[in-house]
């Protein structure tokens, strides 16, 4: 499934109708957010 499907799909089973912000990989890294969170993390 494409991943802008996917987005549109959990937003609305959500009920999410706020803004969806496209934020670049560095900022994301400076927040500690990480590629692989362990065994039971999501994988997308």
């Amino acid at each position: 499934m494409p991943f802008r499907e996917y987005l549109r799909t959990v937003r609305s089973v959500a009920g999410h109708e706020g803004p969806v912000v496209s934020v670049p990989e560095q900022w994301l890294l400076e927040q500690g957010v990480q590629q692989w969170s362990g065994q039971r993390s999501l994988p997308l």
